[in-house]
């Protein structure tokens, strides 16, 4: 190992001195974790290994790394490289459809490794930060399953969109009804979870949708910058319609007869 930007001593004091014990000098001899750290344990145990080599108070991960990238113009800080090693992390994995997704980010690899020893969260970090494989996969043959097919990828009109609705017969409850469709059916590609009964029913019906576990209000930190902007504005034009009619803006003044009628006829 050489032009490392640490001391021997500082890489040393960055090692583990707790949850395990060393098989002979701190730093350079291998780390080996109590047994209270069964996950940990279990993990190792898949790279026929019983704890983690270092040397010169280095880590070697070598043996059961997920993915090796090189981080160019290495930094004295620590925050700046496990930013770079993110980023030339999803590059890498999108690169060889790692765990068969292809639209890795910095941020969604930073959640992975954070929960790397938990299947379910690991799961939920995949989907979390992408859409549905369904979605991903075959948007395209889903169109007719979408009041707002559009809203994934282009910044519709909201005002053109209520001109079409009017001009095809419908109320403004029902014009109120589409907005508050078109909105939870953005949050719904992501696997969002649904407490409104007439909600759970519809999207329920749809074969892409599957329900993650997800609160659709903390979603929205993965929109694409079209669907943030087709969120805010369907929903100040359904909060306009819901004023005139004397309703509240919530989903449930609507029924699953409700959705799968505008579905029906007014998917735009």
């Amino acid at each position: 190992m050489t032009n490392l930007f640490s001391s021997l001593h500082e890489r040393i004091n960055h090692t583990p001195k707790s949850k395990g014990y060393w098989t002979g000098e701190r730093g350079n001899s291998i780390f080996i974790p109590f047994d209270t750290y069964s996950d940990v344990i279990n993990e190792l145990t898949k790279y026929n290994l019983n704890g983690i080599t270092y040397i010169n108070g280095c880590v070697d991960f070598s043996r059961c790394c997920v993915a090796t990238i090189a981080i160019p113009d290495m930094s004295i800080y620590r925050y700046k490289n496990f930013a770079a090693s993110n980023e030339e992390c999803a590059s890498y994995w999108n690169s060889i459809n790692f765990l068969n997704f292809s639209d890795w980010t910095s941020s969604s690899v930073k959640k992975y490794k954070n929960v790397v020893n938990n299947t379910e969260a690991k799961k939920k970090v995949i989907y979390k930060y992408k859409y549905l494989p369904s979605i991903r996969d075959n948007y395209d043959s889903y169109g007719n399953e979408f009041v707002a097919y559009d809203s994934r990828n282009y910044v519709m009109d909201v005002d053109e969109i209520e001109t079409w609705l009017k001009g095809k017969g419908a109320t403004d409850r029902e014009i109120a009804c589409w907005f508050t469709l078109a909105i939870n059916e953005i949050s719904a590609r992501y696997g969002a979870q649904f407490s409104t009964n007439s909600l759970v029913v519809y999207f329920g019906s749809k074969s892409w949708y599957q329900n993650l576990g997800d609160d659709p209000n903390k979603i929205r930190s993965v929109f694409t910058s079209a669907e943030k902007s087709n969120f805010d504005n369907f929903g100040r034009k359904r909060n306009q319609y819901c004023k005139k009619l004397g309703l509240s803006s919530g989903a449930k003044e609507y029924s699953y007869e409700d959705f799968n009628y505008i579905a029906n006829n007014f998917a735009y």
